[in-house]
């Protein structure tokens, strides 16, 4: 698990990560292989639902949000804040710097992703990112 600023990476315990997510305020989430579809996303999501005096946004690179809160329980959907999609986006131009963008527009100062890569972005923007899969065991955040 990555935890990328502008002047480092490290690795965070999974501890650590729910220690830093719990600095911010308004949080970036993705969607598939991080709220949903991998072993840790029910603990991502409890912490959602733990935490209702943060901002959750979604930031996907799905092109439609059709369905997407769906998949998720209704004790998560209710927290979240709003759900930014990649419609009209030129993925091949954007897919380092989009979601960081979007992050900095709604006022995000971390994006919690799988796609490590994204760390390129969130440099280049100010964003915190922290890797979603820092563990396969669902471990203990509060």
């Amino acid at each position: 698990m990555q935890n990328v600023s502008s002047s480092s990476t490290k690795t965070l315990s999974p501890k650590s990560f729910f220690e830093e997510l719990r600095r911010h305020k308004v949080i970036a989430w993705d969607h598939d292989e991080t709220l949903v579809g991998w072993d840790g996303a029910r603990t991502l999501q409890a912490w959602i639902e733990a935490h209702p005096e943060k901002q959750h946004h979604i930031v996907t690179f799905r092109k439609t949000a059709d369905g997407l809160l769906e998949e998720l329980p209704e004790s998560t959907r209710k927290r979240i804040a709003s759900v930014t999609c990649a419609a009209g986006i030129n993925l091949e131009e954007r897919l380092f710097d989009w979601k960081a963008k979007v992050c900095s527009q709604i006022g995000a100062t971390v994006l919690v992703d799988d796609l490590y890569f994204q760390d390129v972005g969130c440099r280049q923007h100010g964003i915190t990112f922290l890797n979603s899969h820092w563990s396969k065991k669902q471990d203990e955040f509060q």
